[in-house]
């Protein structure tokens, strides 16, 4: 049975076209061919489309076979393109082939062109194949980096518990003590909040002067950490009568933005403000940071509720509680 095949022959010798198309008929092809002579001509057929393989004679009046091959790569089509040819030099040959041509016969051996046509069209179709597999594998990154994308940014937008601490009166603690003594009690009250965040898994996201910025994604675990941290700060006052440290702590649950190891967004604001409303020695927590820290059975900790206020930079009044650390159970 023939297979059907679109020609293009580029050929001023119509007769010529004859036998090429008599070639392939004997090669069980069964050729619809058009026959042009000229750059435009042949510019206005492949823009027509639709054709599987591009046979050229080397030398016509006006036109010539490097010349039409340029103007098929310039379509961006991948034809099989065969130079058929009454006579052709070597160097025109190489030259020819280096430019992107797939193989040329002469005239008068055209008994070739048959299985060189097969050829060339499996090589088409193979490449084909390859470029629709690199498409594949192109889409398929371009939908794992969209998805990395939307991945990142809901990674970036998390829900937190932000915890603030601020060591109250340092600035007196250095007039007093002197700076070699400072920073000794400095050195002691990092310490006990850097033991107490790791044992509760907590992220140390910054030092803010004389406090920390610690980031939970458990606000139980937020609310416990507070508590033993103000536990130690207390065991160590009551050793150390005339340096003692008095730490405020603020603690918010809400959506925050992680950029690298930072964290931002109203959530993180609302924290910072929370602990501004402590003194030494208190934890302060929002209404939403008690509900989810408490859940419905969890009684280790008992909360006072110090009703709402107006924090800095905020219209709307917020919740605020207390955390009653010196009467949780442990």
């Amino acid at each position: 049975m023939s297979t059907p095949l679109r020609v293009l022959i580029v050929e001023d010798q119509e007769d010529d076209a004859a036998l090429m198309l008599r070639e392939l008929r004997r090669a069980q092809f069964d050729p619809v061919s058009e026959r042009v002579e000229t750059e435009q001509e042949m510019s206005a057929a492949l823009e027509e489309g639709g054709w599987e393989v591009v046979l050229c004679d080397h030398g016509l009046p006006r036109f010539n076979s490097l010349q039409a091959l340029k103007l098929l790569h310039e379509t961006g089509l991948d034809l099989p393109f065969i130079i058929v040819s009454g006579s052709i030099g070597e160097d025109l040959a190489v030259a020819a082939m280096k430019s992107g041509a797939h193989d040329y016969i002469l005239k008068g051996n055209l008994a070739r062109l048959g299985p060189a046509v097969e050829r060339e069209l499996r090589e088409a179709e193979g490449r084909q194949a390859r470029r629709n597999a690199e498409d594949q594998q192109q889409n398929l990154l371009k939908e794992l980096e969209q998805a990395y994308t939307q991945l990142e940014r809901r990674v970036r937008e998390i829900t937190a518990s932000i915890m603030f601490t601020d060591l109250e009166g340092s600035t007196q603690l250095l007039t007093r003590l002197g700076d070699e003594e400072n920073q000794s009690l400095l050195a002691v009250h990092s310490r006990i909040i850097r033991q107490q965040l790791d044992n509760h898994g907590g992220q140390e996201v910054k030092t803010t002067g004389d406090g920390f910025m610690i980031a939970f994604y458990s606000a139980r675990k937020a609310v416990s950490c507070a508590v033993e941290i103000q536990k130690e700060l207390e065991e160590f006052n009551r050793q150390n009568p005339d340096r003692q440290l008095k730490v405020r702590i603020g603690v918010n649950l809400g959506e925050v933005i992680k950029e690298e190891d930072d964290y931002f967004g109203t959530a993180v604001v609302v924290a910072a403000r929370i602990m501004n409303e402590a003194a030494g020695g208190q934890i302060f927590v929002s209404d939403l940071l008690r509900k989810v820290a408490s859940g419905h059975a969890n009684t280790e900790h008992e909360y006072s509720d110090l009703g709402w206020r107006t924090l800095k930079g905020f219209d709307e009044e917020e919740q605020i509680f207390e955390v009653m650390w010196r009467t949780s159970t442990q």
